[in-house]
């Protein structure tokens, strides 16, 4: 009757990549927090006593039964390993091969560590998504009261996804040199442009963009409030 749970347990288990064991003290010496096992598809991870975590360790299971790969696990100040850029939420990277310990605050009002995450990462150590300071393909960002992710409609140029409503078999990415430039996003992810005429653009402040304020042009005069950025 409860073959299929723990078989199940059991798959988890063998499939499980890398180990993070968060411990109370600098030198992970004391018996340890907790100990959580990540996969690929593992996602954020937020459920952990964070205020209490003094320093982290990482390395790969002796259970896993994958390959190995590039691989990191990355820690955040934010609840959503989301770390954009300038927000000043990302902590630390440490590599899944071997281990390696983090010096971490501990704070009783709010925790430093926040959030974790096992991500892919390039030969030399670097996640793409968030190794830049700017927009990717794919990205994720919180603005507007609501999480989006980025795609890329033209060589540098990007629409924001609203992140439950992306599909990576829809929302490819694309660099085609023409695009519809309305609503579309700048590469540093700070204008959207807005059509005021025929051959007329405006910049509008990301976090300003409204769809009913800012529509497009369509051969009447528009009433248009600065923004802050230049017309084209």
């Amino acid at each position: 009757m409860f073959f299929p749970s723990i078989l199940g347990a059991l798959l988890t288990v063998a499939s499980a990549q890398v180990e993070v064991t968060l411990c109370s003290d600098s030198q992970c010496n004391e018996p340890p927090l907790s100990i959580v096992d990540l996969e690929s598809t593992s996602g954020c991870q937020t459920s952990f006593p964070g205020f209490k975590v003094l320093s982290v360790k990482t390395n790969h299971t002796a259970t896993s039964t994958l390959p190995k790969k590039n691989q990191a696990v990355r820690f955040y100040r934010s609840n959503d390993c989301l770390a954009t850029c300038g927000s000043n939420h990302f902590i630390s990277q440490a590599p899944a091969e071997g281990w390696m310990f983090l010096s971490l605050n501990i704070s009783m009002s709010k925790p430093l560590l926040q959030s974790f995450e096992l991500v892919d990462v390039n030969e030399d150590g670097t996640y793409v998504p968030h190794g830049y300071c700017g927009l990717r393909h794919g990205d994720a960002q919180y603005f507007r009261e609501r999480a989006w992710k980025w795609q890329q409609i033209g060589r540098h140029a990007f629409r924001e996804i609203p992140i439950e409503d992306w599909d990576d078999a829809v929302h490819v990415r694309r660099t085609a040199r023409e695009y519809d430039r309305h609503g579309a996003v700048d590469a540093k992810g700070e204008f959207k442009w807005q059509q005021v005429k025929d051959q007329g653009w405006r910049g509008v402040r990301l976090g300003e963009w409204d769809d009913g304020t800012n529509a497009r042009w369509t051969g009447e005069v528009l009433v248009i409030e600065s923004s802050g950025a230049e017309e084209l």
